[in-house]
């Protein structure tokens, strides 16, 4: 599943850097995918200050900078 997010705070809580893989990054928007317990997943972010989140579709440029890219974006905090 993919997921467009955006946090009230600055920080990005520790389970969504540890349960999720981060695709793409914009200031504080992050597109996310996550690939085990969704619905959980999906439950833990609602409880969090969020001011976007959008389920997304997954794009074959996803898929290849999920699995194949070499250089990984990490989770710079603004």
């Amino acid at each position: 599943m993919k997921i467009q997010v955006a946090f009230k705070t600055k920080g990005v809580p520790d389970f969504v850097k540890n349960d999720a893989k981060l695709l793409y990054r914009n200031g504080r928007i992050y597109t996310i995918y996550v690939s085990e317990e969704k619905e959980e997943f999906l439950k833990r972010i609602k409880r969090e200050q969020v001011i976007l989140l959008e389920e997304m579709t997954m794009t074959i440029e996803d898929i290849f900078t999920f699995y194949l890219a070499e250089e990984k974006i990490s989770y710079l905090e603004l």
